[in-house]
């Protein structure tokens, strides 16, 4: 066990997970329920910005959209991926790309992990964290009261 946590740690020391943020996309999605069947409806930013609009929580979309970059090269192979509220993981090499969608109005932390196996076949994780504003949400929150 003293190689395995010795080996963790040079592992922990050598990686880093570099988090570049993408812009979000510029409209909601409205899903609601007609003759049975679930109907979806854009509704771009301009309609959010009208006063006449009053926004619903049956409307959403992605809240945070991110690459994570693992740097150096991820020599180790790579077991899993966890994150709350993730909707969407694409997995390219050392490049994760993600999407959060989430109802929390306000600034929103989470805590996340890639877990990788070390050369002797145990696994280990590397952690990260995101921060970010909820815009998306912040006009419900204020719509509901």
């Amino acid at each position: 066990m003293k190689d395995v946590r010795a080996e963790n740690q040079r592992i922990r020391d050598t990686y880093r997970i570099r988090i570049d943020t993408l812009p979000l996309e510029n409209y909601w999605i409205r899903v609601y329920n007609k003759d049975g069947k679930l109907t979806r409806d854009s509704i771009f930013m301009d309609d959010l910005d009208s006063i006449d609009f009053k926004p619903k929580f049956t409307f959403y979309n992605i809240t945070y959209r991110a690459n994570l970059i693992v740097e150096p090269h991820l020599e180790h192979e790579y077991v899993d991926f966890y994150l709350d509220k993730l909707k969407r993981l694409e997995h390219k090499g050392d490049t994760f790309y993600i999407e959060i969608r989430d109802a929390e109005a306000g600034i929103i932390s989470r805590r996340g992990t890639i877990t990788i196996n070390n050369s002797l076949g145990y696994p280990i994780d590397l952690p990260f964290y995101i921060n970010y504003k909820n815009h998306l949400y912040e006009r419900l929150r204020r719509t509901r009261n």
